[in-house]
């Protein structure tokens, strides 16, 4: 005689939690039941009013087709707890009371107390980050430890894991990292190992987004980081290349869109941060550059990392001269990026715990870490202590992973590599500067030599070979008419070979005679303008040398001669006194 099958509890065959989703500011009911034919659990959401409705609940629970000899209505009911966890679409961190709760990709996660997390994920794209391969021990042996021996690679290591680091630094803004180097030379692979800390590294978006799409998916890497396919791999013209690249770099890291999508406004997926890796054949800062001006709030976002040419590709040689191990060739990147792929993702898993048993005391010491490397930076520029902030807290987390036994090497070995990646980046970002005095160098050197015609209103009218002529100078008013062409070879010696680092250069120096008002520029930011020569209206670039003249004179020192009479007046009031006192003696 077999037994009857008794109803069991809800408690025991499924689960019934309150959930608090701050988006709408209401409690929500998560059920997990039980369907038939054994199929396991089914993951519901409900609103409260739906579910305290008996009918309506019946409804939905046969909608999903549960069991009903293992789970009775009322029972859910009256299973309903009074505390409520939380409901979200955002990975990363959440704060539930005094409590902070990192979120990654598992869409339940057991908060105690009776309380439940869960991620809806349902409406998000899948993405790589979240999966699972091979364990700790030998992504550390086989993925760690060969990042460790290049400074490139450790300082791309350290970036994986300042992602969750964010909430703590009170950056304005986050970052870009992209690293520049030829082709074959490993840059991409050390993004991909970058990439394993927090799972799959095969899988990630390319840098071709719309600005809807980007809200979509950084909520996927929201406190973690966002891996950008090569930018090599995005087809369109340059110019357009460029216009997608610009537009990211903007809405990445300022964490939100410019006008966010009807589908994120409706579940409140606004804002988001995350550091973003990426890599191409040449720095992206320059490349935007030669189509476009960029600002100074331009550079502190995306950060160039200029790989050195050697034969090893990403390897330093020196770090295994250093170690007295033989220097690593281009087949040891294609065992990285194998092994990449065959063990990711548990690192993250592991990193996320340390941080939230240690979330209190992180936050001290990411302001403290963050002053210190600043300090050391020895820079009293604000765009640049930006930069030193960001690059702080990439080295802090480095030195936290050290500590973890998460990255097998040293702390010095992490100290090396971020402030030589800092020293890169300035020079990437702001190398195409050049001192003022070498601009007035180049100016007055070309007017003294009478490298050009004299220009003559009535000469110029009337004689057409000084229509060929690159350019005048007008004795009377002091100023400079020249061709473009002309006028970039008055500055030759200060223009690199580099055709895009020479683009840089060349609007920098363009830039810095519009402030100092030695030429003009129109309203399409053009510095060219018509003049008459000829009888006809050629575009040239007309450069006011007697402003020039002016600033020369004022930067003069003063040599206390006459022209100082309160200093010369003062002297001699100095003088009659100590005569009186030689007398009185």
């Amino acid at each position: 005689m077999g037994k009857k099958n008794k109803t069991k509890s809800a408690k025991e065959c499924a689960g019934v939690f309150r959930l608090h989703d701050p988006t709408t500011g209401t409690d929500v009911v998560l059920l997990r039941v039980e369907r038939t034919d054994n199929r396991g659990l089914s993951t519901h959401v409900l609103e409260i009013e739906h579910f305290l409705n008996r009918v309506r609940l019946k409804t939905e629970l046969q909608k999903i087709g549960a069991d009903f000899n293992r789970c009775d209505v009322d029972e859910l009911i009256e299973a309903l707890p009074e505390k409520a966890g939380l409901l979200t679409k955002k990975v990363g961190w959440h704060q539930l009371g005094d409590d902070w709760v990192y979120l990654l990709y598992e869409p339940i996660t057991d908060l105690g107390d009776g309380r439940l997390a869960y991620l809806d994920m349902s409406s998000l794209p899948d993405v790589g980050n979240g999966q699972l391969a091979g364990d700790l021990d030998e992504w550390v042996e086989h993925v760690a430890r060969p990042m460790t021996k290049s400074k490139v690679s450790l300082f791309a290591l350290c970036s994986a894991f300042a992602g969750p680091l964010l909430k703590f630094s009170g950056l304005q803004e986050t970052m870009i990292i992209n690293f520049a180097a030829k082709s074959s030379t490993g840059k991409t692979t050390i993004v991909k190992a970058a990439a394993s800390v927090w799972g799959n590294p095969n899988d990630f978006p390319g840098w071709r987004q719309t600005e809807t799409r980007i809200d979509e998916t950084a909520l996927v890497y929201n406190d973690n980081i966002y891996i950008l396919d090569d930018l090599e791999t995005n087809t369109g013209s340059l110019s357009k290349r460029m216009g997608d690249a610009f537009q990211l770099i903007h809405t990445l890291t300022a964490g939100k869109p410019k006008g966010i999508s009807k589908l994120a406004a409706a579940e409140g997926r606004s804002t988001y941060q995350t550091i973003a890796l990426s890599s191409s054949p040449k720095p992206i800062t320059q490349a935007i550059a030669a189509k476009r001006e960029l600002q100074d709030s331009d550079r502190v976002r995306l950060l160039d990392v200029l790989i050195p040419e050697t034969p090893y590709g990403i390897w330093d040689p020196s770090i295994a001269l250093r170690k007295n191990e033989p220097p690593l060739d281009r087949q040891q990147t294609e065992y990285l990026s194998a092994n990449a792929a065959r063990y990711h993702g548990t690192a993250g898993c592991k990193w996320v715990r340390f941080l939230m048993r240690n979330h209190d005391k992180i936050e001290r010491l990411v302001e403290l870490s963050t002053e210190r490397f600043i300090r050391k930076c020895e820079t009293n520029e604000p765009r640049k202590t930006r930069i030193a902030a960001k690059i702080a807290l990439i080295e802090f987390a480095g030195l936290v992973a050290v500590a973890v036994k998460l990255l097998p090497c040293t702390k010095q070995d992490v100290q090396r590599a971020c402030r030589w990646a800092y020293k890169e980046i300035i020079k990437s970002a702001f190398g195409h500067e050049v001192e003022f005095k070498h601009i007035q160098k180049c100016l007055i050197d070309a007017r003294n030599a009478e490298l050009f015609a004299a220009y003559d209103a009535t000469q110029v009218r009337t004689n057409t070979k000084l229509k060929q002529e690159a350019g005048f100078i007008n004795k009377s008013n002091g100023q400079l008419i020249l061709t473009p062409k002309a006028f970039d070879s008055l500055f030759d010696e200060l223009l690199p070979e580099n055709q895009n680092a020479r683009y840089a250069r060349q609007a920098f120096i363009k830039k810095v005679l519009v402030q100092k008002g030695i030429c003009c520029s129109g309203s399409n930011g053009e510095i060219t303008k018509s003049v008459n020569i000829n009888g006809s209206g050629q575009r040239r670039i007309v450069l006011d040398l007697s402003k020039l003249d002016k600033q020369l004179e004022a930067t003069k020192p003063n040599d206390g001669g006459s022209t100082n009479k309160r200093s010369g007046s003062r002297e001699a009031r100095k003088k009659k006194r100590k005569t009186r006192s030689k007398k009185a003696q």
